[in-house]
């Protein structure tokens, strides 16, 4: 190794000695080379790292264009699982549709004693070890893997053997009664899938990350995104995997609406949560998160008449109210909640709205929500209703002015309810579904000495009723009432045997029809 250093050493200051005689100066990765004469060891060695063997013609460490001017299409990573209990599979590195050269890493420049240069190429496995996992559905880690080598021929870099291309890699095969590869199986049943960034949004469904101002009350909700959260290593004691939520890209976007804007506290840039995989796939605990902030930039000097707020400022203040419509029937008792609808909220439209003065310089604003949109939805679903007694169509809430902002004067007194009533049409409006229908009694005896028939009016005899009908109900399809109307044919039939005699209902006669489906 002396000898080694040495003749770098002899071979650098010769390459400098000959640049210099012709008024050049040399450098090698930012560093003078003349100084490669100093005595260091420690300083030829370093030297020796940057240009192998202090030759002046030593290789530039090969790029990842350099890599894309060679690989072919056929080139890719093999996986095989030691045990081969698996398929075994590949994957292209390169062709029309797939790019992963940025998953493979550019080693050092080597040279041994015969100014052979070269370098190799390593593969980001744990990438491709994923997607193996998620194709399997058991996890694996890496035993071993190859390297491709490549040379320097003196003008570029080439492929050290053309007839290995390929990246090798070995994989940990779980055994079958336990794929997880836990020491318990009961604590690790196997088959849980690698779970992406994507796949965590999409068990989280509409929670969001909360940023709070602790300082003027300004809050924003956001649904929470992929690229703000960072995936853990799987835990195999409870079929669980922590995520990370990095809070600073919701506070960059906080700052867009609300400038001058810090962490309250920088333990929250990355904030912990776990996922967890049952019988019913993913599950996560969580609904929301809030990040509290503080102003960092200058405060708005209060001004001596607000201007009212924008709509978008109010829908900002109500970004946590609901509108719930509330049937009060006491036989037929729903409730359905709504978000706010844009269009319900009034009041800043209109051009006499102004500010109301109060005491010590504060100022209010009234508007009003609307409820008919939302008894429009609730109707929709569940037939038409009428607002209840006393139920206005309208209500008022008010904003207050603090001297720098506006806000819900009392935001726990929301009027985000109402009340309905069903708009159910009774029994007694159907009169008239039974003119000129009758009702045909016929005897299917066929040595009856009587006439076998007998036509009665529907609407029953001497006034009575021989009917009833089942409740109305709404049919959401059709978009009616309905109620079906059955025949008591006792009744009936008393009527008929009192004229020939005792008789008995022949109920599945093919010809009986006892009942009609009315619509209103």
């Amino acid at each position: 190794m002396k000898n080694r250093i040495l003749r770098s050493a002899l071979s650098v200051a010769l390459c400098a000695a000959m640049l210099l005689s012709q008024g050049l100066t040399a450098f090698a990765d930012g560093e003078i080379v003349s100084r490669a004469l100093e005595t260091s060891p420690e300083y030829i060695q370093e030297t020796e790292t940057r240009i192998p063997n202090g030759e002046c013609n030593a290789p530039s460490k090969p790029t990842i264009e350099d890599l894309d001017k060679l690989f072919t299409n056929n080139t890719k990573v093999n996986i095989s699982c030691e045990k081969n209990k698996h398929a075994d599979k590949w994957y292209p590195v390169k062709d029309n549709s797939v790019d992963r050269l940025g998953y493979l890493f550019i080693g050092p420049v080597e040279v041994d004693d015969n100014n052979h240069y070269t370098a190799k190429i390593s593969l980001n496995d744990a990438f491709f070890i994923n997607l193996y996992n998620q194709e399997e559905g058991v996890d694996h880690s890496l035993v071993s893997k190859t390297y491709i080598t490549l040379s320097y021929d003196g003008e570029k870099w080439v492929f050290n053997d053309e007839s290995k291309l390929d990246f090798d890699v070995v994989v940990t095969c779980p055994d079958n009664d336990n794929p997880g590869g836990g020491e318990d199986p009961g604590t690790n049943p196997g088959g849980v899938p690698s779970i992406t960034r994507d796949e965590i949004v999409e068990v989280l469904g509409n929670a969001t990350v909360n940023v709070v101002c602790t300082i003027d009350g300004n809050h924003i909700p956001f649904k929470i995104t992929a690229d703000s959260i960072r995936v853990g290593e799987w835990d195999k004691n409870d079929n669980s995997v922590p995520f990370y939520l990095l809070t600073e890209s919701y506070v960059g976007e906080f700052n867009s609406t609300y400038p001058g804007h810090t962490l309250k506290n920088s333990n929250d840039k990355e904030i912990e949560f776990w996922i967890f995989y049952g019988e019913d796939g993913w599950t996560v605990n969580f609904t929301s998160l809030d990040v509290e902030v503080v102003c960092s930039g200058t405060p708005v000097e209060p001004t001596d008449t607000p201007e009212p707020p924008s709509m978008e400022k109010v829908m900002e203040l109500l970004w946590d109210k609901k509108v719930t419509a509330n049937c009060i029937n006491d036989d037929y008792k729903k409730k359905e909640t709504y978000d706010i609808q844009y269009e319900t909220i009034g009041g800043l439209l209109n051009p006499t709205i102004e500010p109301i003065e109060g005491e010590n310089g504060s100022y209010s604003l009234k508007l009003t929500i609307a409820y008919d949109p939302y008894k429009d939805d609730f109707e929709d679903k569940y037939g038409p209703h009428d607002f209840a007694d006393n139920q206005t169509s309208t209500s008022e809430f008010y904003l207050k002015w603090d001297g720098l902002k506006w806000s819900l004067k009392d935001p726990d007194s929301f009027p985000g309810s109402f009340n309905v009533i069903c708009d159910t049409p009774s029994t007694e409006s159907l009169w008239g579904w039974n003119n000129g229908k009758e009702v045909i009694i016929t005897c299917v005896e066929e040595n009856a000495l009587h006439t076998k028939g007998m036509t009665l009016s529907l609407v029953g005899v001497n006034g009575d009723k021989y009917w009833k009908f089942d409740p109305i109900t709404w049919d959401q399809e059709q978009k009616c009432y309905t109620t079906t109307v059955t025949l008591e044919p006792g009744k009936y039939l008393e009527v008929y045997s009192g004229q020939y005699g005792e008789h008995a209902l022949v109920s599945d006669h093919e010809d009986t029809v006892l009942s009609l489906k009315l619509s209103y």
